[in-house]
């Protein structure tokens, strides 16, 4: 007997329950926790940012996962057998805690994510397309909006969870705290596994594709259409300037600041909610206005938090406490927009023919960009370390000037970008 398939509306609640089970899985295998798991490997600056920048390695295999869905593949096994795999490579980087103190655990931690994003990458550019299909046009920016806001509360609440865990663990078990991490990354993996169940509850399409035509041809297509190939040169931007700074955000108040990895968890919490509860805002914007007004304002609001980071270095630490809470709050405001932007602006320019191959074009070359910035952010800061600005003035604290620097390049990335979305957008 045929396995009945499930309905539409069982199927959007499946991709909202999916969301929320792998934004958990991520929570507790990125941002700080693995920055803070990072630096107990004695990480660098380009790692870190390229760590910071893990979670878009797995978009590169969008154009594989195209090819696959060019020759009929079903999207829902691409996404379930890529995940499958995907996920069991959080189980390794969770014993590696066993050899923090060998040289080649820092390697095998980076080889273990880009595995892990690298496969489930596949199912990324399956997801993609098989959405096009399945959520109504005249209710995309409000679903994604629902769905980003609740994927955020699991955020929230994961790394309530994680900081809560890693407080108690720092202070009754100080020498044991790096296995705080290797839990939260077997966390991970199981709700990680949860999040592959989900994709068992959404009805699978067939994909239309346009007859006879080679899958090379339709690449050279994406780019040979203007449209498409402006799109994908300013998205590549966007999220080249966001993701330059936003990793070291996180490594600034670590290792310059000096602050506990459970502070800046409650400073992440904080800007978590903030994403929260702007996220209707923004998705009236985005569906009543244009993406370029959402933008625009997302933009102008990142730079003012980059502007209050430098703000405070040169302050007393009760102010810069001060400044990176209100920072941290509007993170979490305009990260919604430029999120929102990134996830939308593709799916309103392709047509359903299309989808598969003009998105994963897209999609590979904006994630190309941030890893690439990451990588270029943490070579510039280690370049300015080197150069050691500080030094030549008396009574400067160590790597201000190197801080400072670093962060007005993130602002004029911004500004750059602002001025090419009244063209792209």
């Amino acid at each position: 007997m045929q396995k009945k398939e499930p309905n539409q509306n069982e199927s959007l609640h499946n991709v909202i329950y999916g969301g929320i089970a792998t934004e958990a899985m991520n929570t507790f295998a990125t941002g700080p926790f693995l920055i803070a798991y990072a630096l107990m490997f004695n990480a660098g600056n380009i790692a870190i940012g390229f760590l910071g920048s893990i979670v878009y390695v797995g978009s590169l295999m969008h154009l594989f996962a195209a090819y696959l869905l060019n020759k009929k593949y079903s999207p829902r096994k691409m996404s379930i057998v890529s995940s499958l795999i995907s996920r069991q490579c959080y189980l390794i980087a969770a014993v590696l805690a066993f050899f923090n103190n060998s040289s080649y655990a820092l390697p095998l931690l980076l080889i273990c994510f880009s595995l892990t994003y690298l496969c489930g990458g596949i199912a990324g550019g399956a997801w993609y397309p098989w959405m096009k299909y399945i959520i109504p046009q005249k209710i995309l920016g409000k679903f994604f909006s629902l769905r980003m806001k609740y994927m955020m509360i699991a955020q929230m609440v994961c790394s309530l969870f994680g900081a809560v865990l890693i407080y108690y663990i720092d202070k009754n078990y100080p020498q044991q705290s790096i296995f705080a991490y290797s839990f939260l990354l077997s966390l991970s993996f199981l709700v990680g596994m949860y999040s592959v169940y989900t994709f068992t509850r959404v009805y699978d399409i067939k994909v239309v594709i346009k007859e006879n035509i080679p899958f090379y041809k339709k690449l050279y297509a994406s780019f040979k259409n203007e449209k498409i190939r402006n799109l994908t040169y300013f998205m590549s931007l966007l999220n080249f300037s966001t993701c330059f700074a936003t990793p070291f955000f996180t490594a600034f108040m670590l290792k310059y600041l000096s602050f506990s990895t459970t502070s800046v968890i409650l400073l992440t919490v904080l800007s978590q909610l903030s994403y929260i509860l702007s996220s209707r805002y923004w998705g009236m914007v985005a569906d009543r206005k244009d993406y370029k007004t959402t933008l625009t304002l997302g933009l102008s609001v990142f730079s003012i938090c980059i502007l209050l980071f430098i703000l405070s270095i040169y302050t007393s630490f009760i102010l810069s406490c001060v400044l990176l809470i209100v920072a941290n709050i509007l993170i979490g405001f305009s990260g919604f927009s430029v999120k929102l932007t990134l996830n939308n602006l593709p799916l309103r320019h392709v047509s359903e023919e299309d989808a598969a191959t003009f998105i994963s074009v897209i999609n590979v070359c904006k994630s190309f960009a941030a890893v690439i910035s990451g990588i270029c952010a943490g070579g510039i800061l280690s370049l300015f370390e080197k150069i050691s600005f500080s030094r030549w003035f008396e009574g400067a604290g160590e790597n201000c000037f190197e801080w400072t620097l670093f962060w007005i390049v993130a602002i004029f990335l911004c500004l750059i970008t602002l001025l090419r979305s009244k063209k792209y957008a």
